[in-house]
């Protein structure tokens, strides 16, 4: 039997990942299933999830159980995966064991359970070690295929010269193949497949037992599609033709790559602001509400799919093919995984309250003529990427994630924007006053003035915590002066003084993400 205390737990995560589901639905992930993992033995448990090591693993599955029921019960696809360490440890590949890589694993297990049903596969040497590669290709099958590795990592589309056997007939030349980076797996697309078998049929038709092919420079790699056509941009319809998921007909989920910095022409626009929902996946506003997403792929790259780019106006557009690059053919992110075949993973804290502060400066800059809240800048990108919890909890950890923390949701406050559209509504005094403000006090004051929160001060309270928490650890003060910072922030989390660093990280956080969604509230209502 479970504890009330456990219980009580697990109503709280069925809250969250059904929040969290709901919300997904509405930014417009493809949601698919929530991996719940279990485990068979204590051994596998304890070196899966060290930090809860000689908790009984069979309270953890009851815990789940229960978690799986108020689930279902809610309406939120749900499958419980068993976790063995061995899998788990060849799966990361030297990587990190954390929250964050047991839901990716989670959703490996889901997506594999569903491959071993259906895919097709066909393994090969790396192109570093063997210049022409052999792959069997049976004709008689078609089936459905995933981006994703069996390792799961991202697999990338790749042109090497390959050499197929399909109905006893050769065919060999540069042609498209899903290759992984990580364990050098090369899987056969479905476009790829079916022209090998045409090819083959042909070949017999005619007496011929070897084709020779080369698709880079054949007419298909030219296509242009009737989108965008006031702006010259640059883009791969293979990558269209042969990624799976994607439309090769109509040619709107093409893939169109820009250099990071575009973002930053949008956030300087006053029609547009920038949202982002996770560290690769986020979105364009307009004041009318409309938006359009986008991703950032493992080279941080940004991608839009060129159907969508059609919509920009034609200054836009040109703007944006000043920074358009030429594809690099790999665009495994969250932005893929919502848009075309998601299994849904909960996110991870920093990623909720990432969204919770994009969800505050989209609701501003919609209730309030276009102000935008919040600065945005190529390294405001990269922080977003940077934003991740501790491994070790060390002091040293732990003020680095204070510091990119504090850049993240204080420093990238647009305090002068905020200053001047509040200043017409204050009297002489308080306008003087705001001058000599900072930007947490100039928020505190617009939340109070603009946003009608009478609570302005207590919303504020996180964000005044976690710079204290990254003065107390990251600058050079008396170690005097920097305990009684660290025991004032801990004092106003509500933690008692000894409290570990995780403890506090978890409690900032959790604290900072509904800090974001009252004053979202807040904005909300004043606004209508």
């Amino acid at each position: 039997m479970l504890s009330d205390e456990l219980r009580a737990r697990a109503a709280k995560q069925v809250k969250s990942f059904t929040e969290a589901f709901l919300t997904a639905k509405q930014n417009g992930y493809n949601v698919q299933a929530l991996s719940l993992p279990s485990f068979d033995n204590q051994e596998d448990f304890d070196r899966c999830r060290p930090e809860e090591s000689g908790t009984d693993f069979r309270e953890h599955n009851e815990y789940v159980t229960m978690i799986l029921e108020g689930l279902v019960e809610n309406g939120v696809p749900a499958e419980r995966v068993l976790f063995h360490y061995s899998e788990f440890a060849k799966w990361l590949n030297g990587g990190e064991i954390s929250n964050a890589t047991r839901a990716s694993y989670g959703a490996y297990l889901l997506s594999e359970a569903e491959r071993k049903s259906h895919e097709r596969e066909a393994v090969g040497t790396s192109p570093e070690q063997e210049r022409l590669l052999e792959v069997q290709v049976d004709c008689s099958k078609r089936t459905f295929e995933h981006l994703r590795c069996p390792c799961g990592n991202w697999s990338t589309l790749s042109f090497d010269s390959i050499e197929y056997i399909a109905e006893t007939v050769q065919v060999s030349g540069s042609m498209p193949t899903l290759t992984c980076g990580r364990c050098g797996r090369r899987r056969v697309p479905i476009a790829t497949h079916e022209a090998i078998c045409g090819l083959a049929t042909e070949a017999l038709n005619r007496g011929v037992s070897r084709v020779s092919v080369n698709v880079l420079a054949a007419n298909g790699a030219r296509t242009r599609y009737s989108y965008c056509e006031k702006a010259p941009l640059k883009y791969s319809a293979l990558d269209t033709q042969y990624i799976p998921g994607l439309d090769g007909q109509s040619g709107f989920l093409t893939p169109v790559f820009f250099a990071r910095d575009a973002l930053t022409y949008f956030y300087h626009h006053p029609s547009y602001t920038v949202k982002f929902a996770s560290d690769t996946y986020g979105s364009l506003w307009t004041l009318d509400g409309d938006y359009i997403s986008f991703g950032l792929n493992r080279q941080g790259k940004v991608i839009m799919w060129l159907g969508d780019l059609d919509r920009f106006p034609e200054t836009e557009l040109k703007m944006l093919a000043i920074h358009n690059v030429e594809s690099d053919h790999d665009i495994g992110c969250e932005f893929y995984e919502g848009q075309i075949e998601a299994v849904f993973t909960e996110l991870s804290q920093e990623q909720r309250v990432i969204r919770a502060q994009g969800e505050l400066s989209v609701e501003v800059f919609s209730k309030f003529n276009g102000l935008k809240l919040l600065q945005m800048d190529a390294e405001a990108a990269q922080l977003v990427s940077d934003l991740r919890r501790p491994l070790h909890f060390t002091e040293t950890q732990f003020g680095d994630a204070m510091e990119t923390m504090t850049k993240l949701l204080i420093e990238r406050i647009d305090v002068a924007a905020v200053k001047k559209d509040l200043a017409p509504t204050l009297e002489s005094r308080d306008a003087e006053r705001l001058r000599s403000l900072g930007g947490l006090k100039a928020l505190e004051l617009w939340l109070l003035k603009k946003a009608g929160s009478e609570n302005a001060k207590e919303l504020m309270s996180p964000l005044f915590v976690l710079y204290d928490l990254r003065v107390a650890f990251k600058h050079l003060i008396p170690a005097d002066k920097q305990e009684a910072t660290k025991q004032s922030a801990i004092e106003r989390l509500g933690l008692a003084p000894d409290t570990t660093l995780e403890t506090i990280y978890d409690t900032v956080s959790e604290k900072l993400q509904l800090a974001f969604e009252q004053m979202k509230i807040a904005v909300r209502k004043q606004g209508e």
